[in-house]
């Protein structure tokens, strides 16, 4: 059997050491957020990736994974991780939010906002919360993920 040779992506860059300390990394799509596969020069979105919310992969599956070229990365999100996603950049708003929440070992910046990862109780789900104004509009600041989930973990570069 020939070996196809790793490539340099975002997924061949972070993805042994996130999922030697137990985090399931799975490729992105190219210039998305979506998890991915790759076939016959050709990119398509996975539509079975949750299957990693429940197992890390396997040394096959990501030897295959580190030959995609340009392949980003993101965790796929298990009974036990947590993320709290901010969605807003309102300083005021993030530090409100910050000032309840517990340190968290593991924060990343997104296009807008920043994540902090947690461990937690399998009985979390994953749950959107919207902050409402007094002329009665809602909009989206904060997502808890959890277990089904996924989010893009930097060096993935953000599809805007």
């Amino acid at each position: 059997m020939i070996q196809k040779a790793r490539v340099n992506s975002p997924y061949t860059s972070v993805a042994e050491t996130l999922i030697d300390n137990g985090f399931c990394a799975i490729p992105i799509k190219p210039e998305s957020k979506r998890p991915g596969s790759y076939s016959q020069g050709t990119w398509y979105g996975d539509l079975d990736w949750t299957r990693f919310c429940d197992r890390l992969p396997t040394d096959i599956e990501t030897n295959i994974w580190t030959t995609w070229p340009d392949a980003g990365v993101c965790v796929a999100i298990n009974h036990e991780l947590k993320v709290i996603d901010i969605d807003t950049d309102d300083e005021a708003i993030i530090d409100a939010i910050k000032s309840v929440l517990p340190e968290s070992p593991v924060a990343k910046r997104g296009k807008k906002g920043v994540s902090f990862f947690y461990r937690g109780s399998p009985e979390i789900k994953n749950r959107p919360y919207k902050l409402r104004y007094a002329d009665g509009t809602d909009e989206p600041i904060l997502d808890l993920l959890a277990h089904g989930r996924q989010t893009v973990i930097p060096p993935t570069i953000h599809p805007d």
